[in-house]
């Protein structure tokens, strides 16, 4: 009887010892691989385990598992294209990756103008129309926090099916879609994104550990999330939601008046809301690294626009994104990838004053176009005109999705396109009079509308006026006005909203808003 209890125990200690052969969850069929580079694929299988992969291409690798039994094999990948098959074989599992296209792989991120879906702006019918015009193949990242870097996320790639593009980022698929119209190359789309959260969530705790606020915040998120209970929260908020009954039921006797009572949400743990600083690069960025893709596209900067001073605001994001971008290519390790950031649209009231100084989304939006100068492979899709006053949340995604694929059309993909509207590059001051330099975006400068609105100078006296602007060529304005004798900085579209200004391209690609100092 003691043999037998033995073997029992030696069976089931052996068998929790094996592991299934696996792949990380974004290699599944159904998957775009990135083209004519070396491609790596990677997974989990037992300790010292062979693999062995075989694309249908007739690329071919192998390699012997580690003693964590983690694996990585590279295959070289052909030309856009498709179908493929991948077979994955261990010693005694195989995996197929079934319906894989080579083609061209973007990582879309940000807040919540990067997730929120196509459904939430379009019709039934019109997603519906969508879905039946494109192959795109589609990844969303499920939301989640950690203190700790993540090796994989839920996930699985999927076709362009009506529901599948209702839950898709809407301005990853209206740039998805318009690269694939352009190129008639598959594209997949890969989106991880998180509404509502400060770019110092993204970045790796490596890079910003020595920030002293950040330290705070981050020990208060692990204390609180270890004195989290569950249980506790769910009795406050059963007492919560009999407190709301009673106040909704008051509500409808009084005849519906005024805005109903909400109903309360229950606590989450404070690792499940992903405020902490590195949350979502350690659970939602970290387990891409090291993917073959071709490029980011970001969309984020609203969370960090909640003053002008101080730790994590707006005079901050322009070293906070720098610092991002390059962290995120060290740790990828695959060059300096394309990384394209969406320029903050209009948002709030109108402006009464020719300069706004005191609102913070001017600063984030040079925050981003300085960043576009300093650091390489960069540029920013100047969204100004398609925000709205009272929605933080626009509507024109495919406006703002087509603004990022031009971008890439003629970065990546060498076409003859305008690709941005006109970027301040340099200024230099002559009297009362500045000379501001542009990249015009392969179009000559024009006002919308003739006469030209949104400039403003300040005189040596730091008198504000508002100011004249004249097209001298293609790619220079000359700013003047008569009020001031010496101008001693220049100012364009600054405010949260500045409503009316109107220096275009020919194509009509909106300039992006803009200051320079003598």
């Amino acid at each position: 009887m003691y043999k037998s209890i033995l073997f029992i125990f030696l069976s089931i200690v052996l068998h929790s010892a094996h592991a299934e052969l696996s792949c990380a969850s974004f290699f599944s069929s159904n998957m775009v691989i990135q083209r004519e580079t070396k491609a790596p694929i990677w997974g989990k299988a037992n300790p010292n385990e062979k693999i062995s992969l075989s694309a249908s291409w007739g690329a071919k690798g192998e390699t012997t598992a580690n003693a964590a039994g983690e694996w990585k094999v590279y295959l070289k990948t052909p030309k856009a294209g498709g179908p493929f098959t991948i077979d994955i074989k261990g010693s005694d599992a195989n995996i197929q990756l079934k319906n894989v296209m080579s083609g061209d792989v973007w990582f879309c991120s940000g807040q919540s103008n990067m997730q929120t879906v196509v459904g939430r702006y379009y019709s039934a019918d019109r997603v519906k129309e969508e879905a039946a015009k494109t192959k795109l193949r589609l990844f969303s990242t499920p939301l989640i926090s950690s203190f700790e870097d993540k090796s994989d996320v839920e996930g699985q790639w999927t076709l362009s099916q009506e529901a599948e593009v209702k839950s898709f980022s809407a301005t990853g698929f209206f740039f998805g879609k318009m690269l694939e119209e352009k190129l008639q190359i598959p594209i997949g789309l890969i989106v991880s994104a998180w509404g509502g959260r400060k770019i110092e969530c993204f970045t790796p705790w490596e890079d910003q550990k020595n920030k002293a606020y950040l330290q705070t915040m981050r020990e208060d998120a692990l204390k609180a999330t270890h004195s989290f209970s569950e249980a506790k929260a769910k009795e406050e908020n059963d007492k919560a939601k009999k407190a709301w009954q009673k106040r909704k039921q008051a509500w409808i006797k009084g005849g519906k008046k005024g805005k109903a009572p909400r109903m309360p949400r229950m606590k989450v743990s404070p690792l499940m809301e992903g405020k902490h600083p590195s949350g979502i690069y350690s659970a939602m960025i970290h387990p891409f690294h090291g993917l073959a893709m071709k490029g980011v596209i970001w969309y984020q900067g609203e969370a960090n626009a909640n003053a002008i001073e101080g730790d994590g605001n707006a005079k901050d994001y322009q070293a906070m994104l720098t610092t991002m971008i390059k962290s995120w290519r060290r740790e990828w390790n695959i060059g300096n990838f394309p990384f394209y950031t969406v320029q903050l649209p209009i948002y709030r009231k109108a402006w009464t004053k020719p300069i706004e100084k005191e609102q913070a989304w001017p600063y984030i939006r040079e925050s981003m176009l300085k960043s576009t100068f300093d650091v390489p492979n960069t540029a920013i899709a100047v969204a100004l005109e398609y925000g709205e006053a009272k929605d933080i949340h626009p509507k024109k995604k495919q406006e703002v999705g087509e603004l990022l694929a031009r971008i890439a059309l003629k970065k990546d993909y060498k076409q003859n396109i305008v690709w941005t509207g006109p970027l301040a590059e340099k200024c230099s001051f002559k009297g009362n009079k500045a000379i501001v330099t542009f990249e015009n975006g392969g179009a000559p400068l024009s006002f919308e509308h003739n006469a030209p609105k949104g400039f403003a100078v300040i005189d040596d006296n730091d008198q504000v006026y508002e100011a004249n602007a004249t097209i001298t060529s293609p790619n220079t304005l000359e700013i003047s006005s008569t009020k001031a004798k010496k101008i001693k900085a220049v100012y364009y579209a600054w405010a949260d909203n500045p409503k009316g200004a109107n220096l275009k391209n020919e194509a009509k690609l909106a300039a992006s808003p803009f200051r320079f100092l003598k």
